[in-house]
């Protein structure tokens, strides 16, 4: 597919893009540049303060918890919020 770029700089994806994709007006997308080749990527933001109020919560929940269960036991969740905080 060709698409044109626009006196701003702005490119309008095909609706076949926008379909196989289920992209929806204002979704993100990661624009990377690979050997010379732009790639884009759906991505989910995930608002600071929404990453803050989850910590805050699994803080909350390891302490509610208290030694009936393992430190070990919330690694999986504090990786997922980890993850949420990348870029």
């Amino acid at each position: 597919m060709i698409v044109e770029i626009r006196p701003k700089g702005t490119m309008a994806f095909p609706k076949e893009v926008i379909k196989e994709l289920k992209l929806a007006t204002g979704d993100k997308v990661e624009l990377k540049i690979v050997d010379g080749v732009i790639q884009l990527t759906p991505v989910y933001v995930v608002p600071k303060k929404t990453v803050k109020a989850l910590r805050k919560e699994v803080s909350q929940l390891k302490k509610n918890a208290g030694n009936n269960v393992s430190s070990e036991s919330f690694l999986g969740l504090d990786a997922a919020v980890d993850k949420l905080e990348e870029k």
